[in-house]
């Protein structure tokens, strides 16, 4: 990748020195290339990542287009730079990125793209605190763009900013920078001596680079620079010698010639110094015109409008008021063509004092034009506040969402925490509630057939003493009454017809009382089949409540009690029971009605109430109406709810047991 690169910039110095003749199609050509080769270079560093160079080969590749022109295809690398740099949290990766958008930008004077990136860049150098000079940099050349916008407070506090932070470093160009630019805004903020304190820096500070052998060209360069400016601002102190004595040492340097642009403005001020302090017009003349044609020559339209608008108040001062209105005019014309908005301004001032005849026009449009700029400044201002604003907004954002995320899961985990603990507790809870539950249901299920027992046992006991009791009347009565009748048969003569008719009454007597006894035995097996029934009748009769409903039932007699267990008959009491404490909560009914039927099979349980009614949906979602369907799921049978009017019928269907056919 590296001997690529190396390739590129040898192909570069190649195809430069080609010969003038067919420049344009060779220009052409070469720049072709040129563009195809970087193309391919692209490439191949997107593809090689891992590259230990892929950082600075990436920026070079970037340069490289931006250098022949072609400033979407260096944006885009750019961006997926940008992208590479994000997706692998490289900070300082990203920050070089964003600051070279902001020269990219700067170099296409779109300041506000360029003051944004370099914002994003400031941020990101702060946050890794890896590269302070970058750091310094960006904050330099932010200040610097506010400067050339006219926004001279917040510069000073951007340009003070960088110093700080350079103050720890050994960085003199860009400490020469910052330093010339802070002095520039102090001047036109009319803090001079501030500005002088600065100002007084350059020198040893060019020395410096001078001794770290940095371009001699740009030493020079900056040493002119250096005397203009003092000359400058001793011009606006209204001190003419000062500032003669600067600018006569920039006249001095044998090298201004290399400095076209510089070298007219030195001369220019030099000029404005001779118009206050001389009236030798000679040499103002002199001067003014060398500035000028210098600054024609180059094409300089900035410097050729502050020649004219200088030539003009030269003019004035003469009292050649025609000539002098007509170069003002003809700087406020290239003025309105460059939108150099403050130019304009100064021409319409001095318009409207040197035009007697157009004074009022000049006036007015100087007055729009003021407003106007005073709005250009203001939402100017506003911009570069809101892009710095924004920056912040979105890096509080960022630190806000990593604190809010680190907040949340912190909150999830104590939530799942808490959850789990409430779940453990809850679980615990319904564990010992459904070991209760179960534990009292086991209770209430051996008192029920305790009582059905006992039932049991009073009936086998009744059957007992009646069985004494048949076997007394048979033994004492009917027995002995026989054996009398059979001994008298054995001794009355056969035609004794009378004494037969006796005995055969006295037989139909024993005859009537065996069947009486039959008849209470029949009557007593009765009973001992509907024990039962006394329990469900003694459950159901017993109901109170406040409602004052009565209770009432009927069972079917056909019903065999005996052919259901134990069990059966106690999840048929629990069942009943269930049903008349839903009656006794919520009908508020008059009457209440139980029926035990016995149909083909089946066993048919009917609970009928006249109560208010009740929501189906509802109550079918119920505790009490789950238990009692499982409850008769395990008896195999089936558990309905209706409602005809405000009668409410629960129906219950049991299978009768199968009887062995043995």
């Amino acid at each position: 990748m590296n001997i690529k690169i190396y390739c590129f910039f040898i192909l570069v110095i190649f195809l430069s020195c080609e010969k003038k003749p067919h420049s344009v199609n060779i220009g052409n050509h070469a720049l072709k290339i040129k563009e195809n080769y970087l193309d391919s270079l692209q490439l191949d560093i997107l593809l090689d990542k891992q590259d230990s160079l892929f950082q600075k080969n990436l920026l070079k590749v970037a340069y490289g287009y931006e250098e022949m022109g072609f400033i979407d295809k260096s944006k885009k690398i750019l961006e997926k730079g940008i992208q590479i740099a994000q997706s692998n949290k490289d900070t300082i990766f990203n920050a070089n990125i964003y600051r070279y958008l902001g020269d990219l930008y700067s170099n296409q004077k779109f300041t506000d793209s360029a003051f944004l990136y370099y914002t994003k860049a400031e941020k990101l150098y702060q946050q890794s605190k890896k590269d302070s000079i970058n750091w310094a940099r960006v904050i330099s050349y932010k200040g610097s763009i506010l400067y050339k916008t006219g926004i001279y407070t917040e510069s000073e506090r951007e340009l003070t900013k960088a110093l700080i932070i350079l103050n720890y470093l050994d960085h003199t160009r860009l400490k020469y920078e910052t330093n010339l630019t802070m002095a520039l805004t102090l001047k036109d903020l009319k803090e001079f001596d501030n500005a002088i304190h600065y100002y007084e820096k350059i020198p040893d500070l060019i020395d410096q680079l001078e001794k770290e052998n940095y371009n001699p060209e740009k030493i020079e360069k900056a040493r002119l620079l250096y005397y203009n400016n003092m000359g400058s601002l001793y011009i606006d102190l209204k001190d003419f010698n000062q500032s003669k004595r600067y600018l006569e040492k920039a006249l001095t340097l044998k090298y201004r010639d290399k400095f076209p642009s510089l070298n007219a403005l030195v001369l220019n001020n030099y000029a404005v110094v001779f118009l206050e302090t001389s009236t030798n017009y000679k040499v103002i003349d002199s001067l003014l015109n060398e500035a000028l044609k210098i600054r024609l020559e180059i094409n300089s339209r900035e410097g050729i409008m502050a020649s004219k608008i200088t030539i003009g108040k030269f003019l004035l001062a003469q009292k050649d008021t025609l000539p002098a209105i007509e170069e003002i005019k003809q700087a406020y014309k290239i003025a309105v063509e460059d939108k150099s908005y403050y130019t304009v301004l100064k021409s319409l001032e001095l318009l409207s004092e040197s035009d007697t005849k157009n004074k009022n026009k000049y006036l007015t449009d100087y007055l729009i034009v003021k407003d106007s700029l005073h709005e250009i400044d203001r939402q100017t201002r506003n911009k570069f506040a809101r892009i710095a604003y924004e920056t912040d907004e979105i890096k509080e954002h960022n630190q806000f969402l990593k604190q809010r995320n680190l907040y949340l899961l912190l909150l999830a985990a104590c939530a799942f925490i808490v959850a789990g603990a409430v779940y453990i507790v809850f679980r615990l809870r319904m564990r010992n509630r459904k070991l209760y539950y179960q534990r009292t249901e086991q209770d209430n299920i051996q008192k029920i057939q305790t009582l059905i027992e006992k039932q049991q046992t009073v009936a086998d006991n009744s059957k007992e003493e009646e069985r004494q009791r048949i076997a007394g009347d048979l033994h004492d009565s009917v027995i002995n009454r026989l054996f009398s009748t059979r001994i008298n048969l054995q001794n009355i003569p056969i035609e004794n017809t009378f004494e037969k008719q006796k005995l055969m009454e006295q037989l139909e007597d024993c005859e009537q009382q065996v069947r009486q006894i039959s008849h209470d035995i029949a009557q007593n097996i009765f009973q001992r089949e509907q024990n039962f029934s006394n329990v469900l009748k003694e459950l159901i009769l017993e109901q109170q409540n406040t409602f004052n409903t009565v209770f009432n039932c009927s069972i079917d007699k056909l019903i065999d009690w005996n052919d259901f267990t134990i069990k059966q008959k106690t999840q048929m009491y629990i069942i009943i029971q269930e049903l008349l404490q839903n009656v006794n909560k919520h009908s508020k009914a008059s009457n209440c009605f139980v029926f035990f039927l016995k149909q083909d099979n089946e066993l048919v349980i009917k609970l009928h109430d006249n109560g208010i009614g009740v929501n189906l949906e509802k109550i079918q979602k119920g505790l009490g109406l789950k238990n009692i369907d499982r409850r008769v799921k395990k008896l195999e049978g089936t558990f309905e709810i209706k409602q005809i009017d405000q009668l409410m019928i629960n129906i219950i269907n049991i299978p009768y047991p199968k009887k062995d056919k043995n």
